[in-house]
């Protein structure tokens, strides 16, 4: 039997997860339907399911998180708060999380957190679910607490010197780091 003998009348391509019907008719020297089922499973997603924000540890802040793109047609399950730890692993007393969270609008995070101490982390996750072809998943937040506005210079040199010939010269520097967190009232784009 070749191409020629039968026409596929539908379902012999999809798009779209789900159970299918292939549905041939003979032609020629064949009569008769035949019908088969297959189907298109979801695939595990595999763009970004991880995001980071780090808060001043001395200060009641209200954070804005962007989350990574998510599936066309998926939406947010229930945001859920790990309890929060210590720099070095060991449960953290408090809860740094008040009750009463805003939680996901469109794809941002808003997060309220109170005063802690440096280097205690959370980790919130955000469910993705009823995404059209892709299983369910989870994106991770990591929360830390960092200390307030640090500058480190490192790395220059006094007394640099340099022989003019017609271009900008610049001192050399290594190691220059500036971390800036801030604390307002309103949520603070992370």
């Amino acid at each position: 039997m070749s191409e020629s003998d039968y026409d596929i009348v539908s379902g012999s391509t999809a798009t779209d997860v789900g159970e299918k019907i292939l549905k041939i008719q003979g032609k020629g020297n064949f009569s008769g339907n035949a019908e088969k089922k297959w189907s298109l499973k979801k695939k595990n997603y595999d763009g970004i399911k991880t995001a980071s924000a780090k808060v001043r540890y001395d200060k009641h802040m209200n954070i804005a998180v962007e989350l990574p793109e998510i599936p066309s047609g998926a939406s947010y399950g229930t945001v859920r708060l790990s309890r929060a730890k210590n720099a070095d692993g060991t449960d953290y007393p408090y809860n740094i999380f008040p009750s009463g969270q805003r939680g996901i609008e469109g794809n941002t995070l808003y997060i309220t957190t109170e005063p802690s101490q440096p280097g205690v982390y959370a980790d919130i996750t955000a469910p993705v679910i009823n995404a059209a072809n892709y299983n369910d998943y989870e994106i991770t937040v990591k929360l830390t607490c960092v200390d307030r506005k640090t500058v480190t210079f490192g790395g220059i040199d006094d007394n640099q010197t340099f022989v003019y010939d017609g271009t900008a010269k610049a001192p050399a520097a290594d190691g220059l780091t500036v971390s800036d967190v801030t604390g307002q009232n309103d949520f603070l784009k992370i």
